[in-house]
Formats: C-alpha cells, structure tokens, sequence
C-alpha cells in the first residue's frame, strides 16, 4: 500500500532538458513549427479578425489564425514513477484522480500534467503546491517495480468518445508493435479493444497501482485540443483507418439525433432527410461497432453531420474527402480544423444560431440552422 509521508520536493523540468542533461536516449523528430490551417468554406462566412475574441469556442477565435504546434520527440526514462486512477473533479490546476508522472530523482516533466484541452493539471491528492513550487504527497517506496522496457500511451479517455479520437490517441504515433504499452486507467471501453488492435497494440498495461519503471518510453503529444494538431496524428488515423476495409457508401451522413440530450440540432431529423434527398445514407454511429464506423468513414468521399464527438471520425477519410459540419455559431470548436488540417481533406461549415434565450451556456443550447443554407451546401457538393 502506498504511504503518506513529508512532502518531498518536485522541479519542473522540460522532458527535452531533463533527458538531455542525463544522458537519456532522446529523439528530436521535428521543431516546433507554425502551420497555417486549411481554409474551410462556412455558411454563413467568417471574416478573420485581427484580435480574436478570448472566447475560443467561437469561429472567430481562430479563423485564419495560424497553429503553433511544439517539437516532437520521444525520451525514454530510466526509474520513471506513474500513478494511474480514474479522472474526476478539475478546477485550478489540478484534478482528482491521479495521472501523473514523476521521475525517480523528483522530476516533474512537461509530459506530467493530466492534459484535456486548454487546461493542464496536476492531481491534488498526490501533489501540492505552495511558495516554494511542488511536492509529492506519496511516499513511492512501496511502488512496484515493472522491469523492461515500456512505452506511455497515457490517459485515454474510455469515458468519452471524441477526448480519445484526438488527446487519446496523442501518443499512438510512434508505433512499437512488440511493446506493452501503458495507461492510466484501470480498464478500457469495449470500443477502445478494437481501437488498440487496429493500431498493432496488443499488450497493455494498467496502471492500478503506483508503478516505478526500468526503462519508459514517452513519445511527446501529437494532439491538445484548442491548441495544436500535429502531422504525426495523421499517421495515427491513417494505420487505423487502413486497418478496415472501405465502406459502401459515398455519402454519409453522421446524425447525434438518438443519442445527444443537448446541444440538439432543432428539426434534425428534416435536416437529416435533406441529405438523404441528395443521397447520403443516414448513419447513428453510436449504435454501430467502431471498426464499421471507421469503415464508413473511409468509404465517404463526403461526410456530413452535426457537430461533436461522431464527426472526429473523420480523421479516417481519405486524403481530399469533403467534410461537412452543422454546428452552432457560438460553439464551434477548432477540432474538425484541426483534423482537416493533418488529413488533407476539404472542409465546410454550415453554422446555426441557439434557440434558447434564458442564458444557457453555447455549450448546451439548442441551435437551429437555415434550410436555404443546407441546400445551397448539398447544391455545391
């Protein structure tokens, strides 16, 4: 059982220096770079602006706006400490629920912090934090020792569909196919099985318990949400999408209408039979298995639908795809762009106003969209 003893004093080291000065095997496969993202096609149009608004979840936000992505790298770490857990409560920089990574001689890398997004924490119950920087709650010596060499693919989000499309899968992209690798929780979805074998990903290891590892391998993140996408996600989505075969349809349309009890496009299902008029088969992912929604997405030479989670499947559209989404003005994050970016794929917008007027947050109101917008859409594909 783990112990609680004095606070023993962490420092913040980036991952790349901490390597560095030990002598540690580090890879540097690309600097950081500015990438300027494709530019979609939106209904209503959106002017770029020359001080977005702070309010990232609106188009205006990051119209235009060039994408800094950081280096990539993969470190390996000798004597490396991780503590798994299931995520709860976040607030203020930290969150319930472990996910953390310390190294042996007390460490906190840039590769530590629980990442969802724009927020990066670190779990409260394990870490303090006072005047004097971090400590570490946790006496490790009870810690089991894994011997041999382990890859971190990290937190994987078995609780929500779109967070382990993208963050999820942020580690994936350095493929080993004879590793364990490691994750946080304690047990996956039954959708993330299949997920896993079509990346060659046959060993994994639970972190249930706090483990001290021989040799770790930490590829750097390819994805954070609201922030960058880099290149190597493609291959990611690539490996899995050529891991199942191409589906039959052309045009597909990904519908939340039975599943979602917010954020609702009003009149959806007329929306729904505007598509089909033009010949998109009318899919409800959730109640498909993963490999056949990733095997509809590879088909599609257009994939339709309304925002959220379900349309992230689009990272498995073939390079040059037309990707539609139907999402409300004022929520509309930057992810689609993001995949749209990485995957070569052509994207338009066709955005909605709420319906509620009592102050409900963009994040769950209801939104309707213009028909004449739709069909205007459907004449241009």
């Amino acid at each position: 059982m783990l112990r609680f003893a004095p606070p023993v004093r962490l420092r913040h080291v980036p991952t790349v220096r901490y390597a560095t000065e030990r002598g540690l095997p580090l890879r540097v496969l690309r600097d950081p770079a500015t990438v300027v993202p494709r530019t979609p096609r939106a209904v209503p149009p959106v002017d770029r602006v020359d001080e977005p608004p702070r309010e990232h979840f609106l188009p205006e936000a990051w119209w235009g706006q060039p994408l800094h992505t950081p280096e990539v790298y993969v470190a390996e770490l000798d004597d490396a400490i991780l503590f798994g857990g299931s995520l709860g409560r976040a607030s203020g920089g930290f969150h319930d629920g472990g996910h953390l990574l310390v190294t042996g001689d007390g460490a906190l890398l840039d590769d530590s912090f629980y990442v969802r997004g724009p927020r990066a924490s670190l779990p409260r119950d394990l870490v303090a934090t006072g005047d004097d920087g971090h400590r570490l709650l946790a006496d490790v010596a009870d810690a089991e020792r894994v011997a041999g060499e382990h890859v971190l693919l990290g937190t994987l989000f078995p609780g929500h569909f779109g967070h382990c499309l993208t963050e999820g899968l942020g580690r994936a992209w350095h493929p080993r196919p004879e590793a364990t690798y490691v994750v946080y929780e304690d047990a996956l979805a039954s959708w993330q099985e299949p997920l896993l074998e079509a990346l060659g990903i046959e060993r994994v290891l639970h972190v249930t318990r706090p483990m001290r590892f021989e040799r770790l391998v930490v590829p750097s993140r390819a994805c954070r949400l609201q922030r960058f996408m880099t290149p190597e996600m493609a291959s990611t989505y690539g490996r899995i999408r050529d891991a199942h075969p191409r589906g039959p349809d052309r045009r597909v349309f990904l519908s939340r209408r039975a599943f979602t009890k917010r954020r609702r496009l009003v009149d959806e299902d007329v929306v729904e039979e505007r598509f089909r008029a033009r010949g998109f088969r009318i899919v409800y992912p959730e109640q498909l298995p993963f490999g056949e929604q990733v095997s509809l997405a590879r088909g599609a030479d257009v994939l339709a639908g309304t925002s959220g989670s379900n349309m992230y499947l689009a990272g498995f559209l073939h390079p040059g795809a037309r990707c539609v989404v139907v999402s409300p003005r004022r929520f509309t994050p930057v992810t689609d762009l993001l995949i749209s970016t990485v995957t070569g794929t052509e994207l338009t917008y066709v955005f909605g106003e709420p319906i509620d007027d009592t102050g409900l947050s963009p994040r769950y109101a209801d939104f309707a969209v213009d028909a004449e917008l739709v069909e205007d859409v459907l004449d241009q594909l």
